[in-house]
């Protein structure tokens, strides 16, 4: 590792490149199966305030998998010194893939900006090295449409506004207001990269309503419905 970035979240994405180098040597540098492009994932997309984040890290600690949200994607897509490292620690065969994957996914009729090029081989990227709990982002719209898990999680504004208001001092007002304006940017997030509606129903493989759910039993569900598919 040659990075010398030194915010918490890049040592994080460093650990976890680190794990995946260690996991690699233990394979005794055994190849991903043609069928199989990529290693499982979990992609969870989530309205505000609906407790997706919590499902999502319980998720990944019963898979015992790594979990990629905004924060940590953003660090990997953006940070020169953390990209170089992520793509160094790639094979041909991994880069070759990537890149024809890539290639498919920003040849669609719809702008693309180099944060956005940037997100989406990173993602590709974290796939191809390991099993992964991927939250938000579009991670749906970006990954194998026909591989992995894509999740929903979703709840009655009532609920996501008394979380909101548990969380910080504020008012109902203004919990209610926070939340419209994050579902607005995550909706517009999704539009304007894949012309794609966050709410429709047939984008997903499981949506999960935590209005009468709570974070354990959805990620129960989750990991429940995971298995069942790897059968």
């Amino acid at each position: 590792m040659t990075a010398q970035s030194s915010t918490p979240l890049s040592r994080l994405v460093e650990k976890q490149m680190r794990n995946w180098e260690l996991t690699k040597s233990q394979r005794h540098d055994e190849q991903i199966p043609q069928q199989q492009v990529v290693h499982q994932f979990i992609t969870i997309s989530r309205q505000a305030g609906s407790g997706g984040g919590e499902v999502a890290a319980l998720v990944g600690e019963r898979l015992a998998w790594p979990v990629f949200d905004r924060n940590i994607l953003q660090v990997m897509a953006e940070d020169d010194a953390v990209r170089k490292n992520l793509y160094e620690s790639l094979d041909e065969n991994d880069l070759s893939w990537i890149h024809e994957f890539a290639q498919s996914l920003f040849s669609r009729e719809i702008p693309r900006n180099d944060y956005f090029r940037r997100l989406g081989k990173t993602m590709l990227a974290v796939v191809r090295q390991g099993p992964a709990v991927i939250l938000g982002r579009g991670g749906s719209l970006i990954l194998p449409c026909e591989l992995g898990l894509r999740v929903r999680i979703i709840a009655p504004l009532k609920l996501r506004v008394a979380r909101y208001m548990s969380k910080s001092e504020i008012t109902k007002t203004q919990a209610e207001r926070l939340l419209r304006e994050t579902d607005k940017k995550r909706d517009h997030f999704v539009r304007s990269h894949f012309n794609a509606d966050p709410e429709d129903p047939y984008r997903y493989d499981l949506i999960v309503n935590m209005e009468h759910c709570s974070t354990k039993s959805a990620a129960e569900i989750i990991v429940a419905t995971m298995r069942a598919r790897l059968k």
